[in-house]
């Protein structure tokens, strides 16, 4: 490489880097300790570790990202139901 320039880094990240739960919480717009909330609960995939550390990859959080929350799906009040009280 003697004489040859240093080749520019493309800007950004790419799918397959990994990020650690702080990282990761940036891209969300959450706390890290979110991040290791939603892992736990399966709304994030759990990821890998290396030595101490949980690394997930850039592709997950931003699938995550521009994929919207299901609320309501396979829960919650019935569509037809009033939220005020019922009268006998």
């Amino acid at each position: 490489m003697e004489g040859r320039p240093v080749p520019v880094l493309p800007a950004g990240g790419h799918p397959d880097d990994f990020l650690n739960d702080e990282e990761a919480a940036t891209l969300l717009g959450v706390a890290a300790s979110t991040v290791r909330a939603y892992a736990t609960q399966g709304y994030l995939p759990a990821g890998r570790t290396v030595c101490i550390l949980r690394l997930c990859s850039r592709r997950d959080i931003e699938e995550r990202l521009n994929t919207p929350a299901r609320q309501g799906e396979g829960g919650g009040r019935p569509s037809d139901t009033s939220s005020g009280p019922r009268s006998p």
